[in-house]
């Protein structure tokens, strides 16, 4: 036990921390106990708004909903939730956001099950209206489930799905060309055997509109196809014999990387110029069991994964890279504190990448008393400290299902996390989503710290009084420099939630505060187009 704790305690994290807006936000009302929300996922577009779907039960799980939120980024306001399923039993929701922030949700719902969807355009406005049925993705007399859907940056939309008949399941697609109706593509698997979908990663798809999709054949085989062109290639063979949880990512070039798990290590395959590579990588350590990758790549084709690994006594969640031309994985590194390995549900960690090389990851961790979402940056090759998300008095798990949580960025560092959490652990799970900032390479600039306002390496404020004959007021003095072109700063209290102003000049002053209270104030700059950078923290201590 001894020798694993000084194994994690020897990793090395970056020099910066992510930065989230705590607390968690709850983006409905509260259930009633015996109620719960689950399947939370999230998309986000390039101006750092979003759209959230998740499934919520009813009447202790007599039926089951969809519901899907907005999130403002300028106005950091979630509105909503919205019921957009038709009334049926519906679950296992997605959605996608092109470019422009119009989105399309999907999800299976009925008896049998059909996928259905609904779009929302930039400037609001459903179709079909939520007061209005949902319309059906392809009409079938078979079950569709466990719908996967992904846009490019056209708004051209492609969905693929499980669907039952024959005895086993098949793995069918079709494609939307933006503003137009589905187009059938039928089949992509080989037909012969059962297929599986993972919720996490099976399908990727870059801005020009090529793809890639992964799916489980006979329960123990990978398989793939390429999507290039507007229509699917023949599928092919990944990996047999034990393989399990593939997942897959996709560069600007149509190129990527499949992982997976076999015979509990982590391996892995390229996929460049419409080939796949044949011998696997191997990623894990042979010493540990390892589990459930998720991978992400940028537009560059260098990829990062996250996976379980565990012994008999604790389990972690492991990250490593691997380079465009490198012909290796780095070395595993441990992003996470030690968990129990009985914790049945802990784990299932989700990786995000946006097109310039960032990432975020989140999982769960079991502390020995409750379940909690953690999360962790990756930028420049090394991993940020890890920030606890969800109340640590709260239960992030069961009985929720496994893989129903969800992270995603965009280039200008912008983040959000979503996950289901029983905060009272009274049986009545509820959505809740977090935003960050702090990961950007390119884009807008965070504001300089004024050298002068530095001491003992926290960066300090300074607070003034004025004394009136009725009152006095207290003021709290923040400066920094510009770096650069900015259109405007914006300033928040205690955290990315609590906006509390703006200014065009570096310098702002917070007025009538609390006396004897040290306040802590995150600036960030916005540029023309409206993307915001990460933050610069000043605290100020109290006269």
């Amino acid at each position: 036990m001894r020798l694993l704790f000084l194994l994690w305690s020897v990793q090395v994290f970056a020099a910066y921390n992510l930065t989230w807006g705590m607390p968690a936000l709850s983006l409905d009302t509260n259930p009633p106990i015996g109620d719960t929300d689950s399947n939370a996922y999230i998309a986000m577009d390039p101006m750092g708004n979003a759209v959230a779907t998740w499934s919520r039960t009813t009447g202790k799980g007599a039926s089951e909903n969809i519901w899907a939120a907005v999130y403002n980024h300028s106005q950091r306001v979630w509105t909503g939730a919205v019921r957009i399923s038709g009334g049926g039993s519906a679950s296992n929701s997605q959605t996608a956001v092109d470019s422009t922030g119009n989105a399309i949700f999907v999800w299976e719902e009925g008896f049998p099950t059909r996928i259905c969807f609904r779009i929302l355009s930039s400037d609001g406005v459903w179709t079909p209206d939520p007061s209005m049925p949902p319309a059906v993705v392809h009409s079938s007399k078979n079950a569709q489930t466990f719908p996967q859907i992904a846009v490019d940056s056209n708004g051209n939309a492609l969905a693929i799905w499980n669907e039952f008949f024959g005895g086993i399941n098949h793995i069918f697609s079709a494609k939307k060309p933006f503003g137009m109706s589905w187009i059938d593509l039928g089949e992509i698997a080989t037909g012969l055997q059962d297929t599986s979908l993972i919720p996490s990663k099976a399908l990727a798809m870059n801005p020009s509109g090529d793809a890639l999709a992964v799916w489980l054949e006979n329960k123990q085989e990978v398989h793939m196809a390429h999507f290039l062109m507007g229509e699917w290639h023949e599928p092919m063979i990944v990996a047999q014999n034990n393989a399990t949880s593939p997942s897959i990512c996709i560069d600007r070039e149509g190129d990527g990387v499949i992982v997976w798990s076999q015979n509990h290590a982590i391996l892995s395959k390229r996929f460049q110029k419409g080939k796949l590579s044949d011998a696997p990588l191997v990623i894990s350590h042979p010493d540990y069991v390892a589990e459930r990758p998720s991978v992400g790549m940028d537009a560059s084709g260098n990829a990062v994964v996250v996976y379980e690994r565990y012994n008999s006594m604790h389990k972690f969640i492991v990250g490593a890279n691997l380079n465009k031309t490198a012909s290796s994985w780095t070395k595993p590194l441990d992003i996470s504190a030690p968990s129990p390995s009985d914790a049945n549900a802990a784990g299932y960690p989700v990786f995000s990448m946006n097109a310039i090389g960032d990432g975020v990851a989140i999982w769960k961790e079991w502390t020995g008393t409750n379940m909690v979402i953690q999360g962790a940056g990756f930028s420049l090759g090394t991993w940020s400290s890890i920030r606890t998300l969800s109340s640590p008095s709260g239960d992030a798990g069961s009985p929720s299902p496994a893989y129903d949580i969800f992270v995603t960025l965009n280039e200008a560092g912008n983040i959000l996390a979503i996950w289901p959490e029983d905060p009272f652990k009274n049986g009545a799970q509820q959505i809740k989503a977090t935003a960050g900032a702090g990961l950007a390479n390119i884009g807008p600039l965070p504001p300089i710290v004024v050298p002068a306002t530095i001491m003992k390496g926290v960066v300090t404020g300074m607070q003034m009084k004025h004394r009136f004959p009725a009152h006095i007021d207290l003021i709290n003095v923040l400066t920094w420099e510009s770096p650069g072109s900015v259109h405007h700063f914006n300033v928040y209290r205690k955290n990315l939630s609590s906006f509390i102003g703006m200014t065009n000049e570096p310098r702002f002053e917070d007025h009538q505060r609390v006396p004897k209270e040290i306040e802590t104030y995150l600036i960030t700059s916005v540029d023309h187009n409206g993307q915001e950078s990460g933050p610069i923290t000043i605290v100020v201590n109290p006269l």
